[in-house]
């Protein structure tokens, strides 16, 4: 026994409507064929222009399937830059399947070479810009967000905290009782103190030395590297560890156990001489308690 089936139909579409190329040049055409027969179906395809040449002239779709061809069409070198109108005709080799539509008009836009350069990579270009855009903007958050860090979340963190107390050793002719300076009033990261009495740029004078050089409190972080990177740092550590040190001006020097230093750091506790003063340096000043009470830093706890 045997079944006798219908042999069904075929469908075209266009499968893009935006066709480009210059004079000379092979243009893809995409084609979709739709079949609605039970049977493999081959399709002709044909056209009446005279300044294009079909490369391919055929296509084969399977029973009940959708393909898309891509068919080259070579255009004539002579094809004057504007639109041109192409028609491309279909029929089945089986005879008894209809091809719907028959006919396809399509509209090719042929371009001078320098339009066809800015077709080829406008989207290249546009990715270009969109790259660099991104790179920008990326550029301006890292030093931007990590200046802003440096200045708000870093720079508190960086005041000198503590006090200072002092009194002429018992070999000085300034011999007294002890004073006291709160470091963290002048609110910097470098504080100046000064034995030479006439020094207008110095934070504090310091009474009662024949000594004219400058002691130099000043804490630091990673001085090393660029602000922003120390801001961004500083933030992802949280609590960065801040070194504290104390250095003379040329000729001063630090004494601590009988040894002799330029610079040195400072802990709290640590006793030296200089000038012929003795200091104690001490973090639980009145000033740095109510300075913790207050909550300097605006964004402690909140990022």
């Amino acid at each position: 026994s045997f079944s006798v089936s219908e042999p069904g139909s075929l469908n075209v579409r266009l499968g893009s409507d935006d066709l480009w190329a210059r004079a000379g040049d092979t243009v893809e055409v995409p084609l979709q064929f739709e079949s609605r027969s039970p049977f493999t179906q081959v399709v002709r395809v044909s056209t009446p222009n005279e300044d294009v040449e079909l490369l391919r002239d055929r296509a084969t779709v399977p029973p009940g399937e959708t393909i898309t061809v891509m068919f080259e069409v070579t255009l004539d070198d002579g094809v004057e830059p504007g639109r041109i109108y192409i028609t491309k005709e279909f029929a089945a080799e089986d005879g008894m399947t209809p091809v719907q539509p028959e006919v396809i008009d399509f509209e090719v836009k042929i371009l001078t070479a320098w339009e066809a350069f800015q077709m080829r990579y406008a989207d290249l270009g546009a990715g270009l810009i969109i790259a660099g855009g991104s790179v920008i903007f990326l550029g301006l958050f890292v030093v931007g967000g990590g200046s802003f860090l440096n200045r708000f979340y870093l720079k508190p963190r960086m005041k000198v905290d503590g006090s200072l107390h002092f009194r002429a050793n018992s070999d000085n002719p300034g011999h007294g009782a002890e004073q006291q300076i709160n470091l963290c009033e002048t609110g910097k990261a470098e504080v100046v103190l000064s034995f030479d009495p006439e020094n207008r740029e110095a934070d504090y004078i310091i009474p009662g030395s024949e000594c004219s050089h400058d002691l130099i409190i000043a804490n630091s972080w990673r001085e090393n590297l660029p602000r922003f990177i120390r801001g961004w740092q500083a933030f992802l550590k949280r609590r960065p560890v801040v070194e504290t040190t104390v250095k003379c001006t040329p000729p001063g020097v630090v004494c601590v156990g009988g040894k002799v230093y330029s610079s040195k750091d400072l802990h709290p506790g640590d006793e030296f001489e200089s000038g012929g003063i003795n200091f104690s340096y001490r973090v639980e000043s009145e000033c740095a308690a109510a300075q913790r009470g207050r909550g300097v830093n605006i964004l402690d706890g909140k990022m």
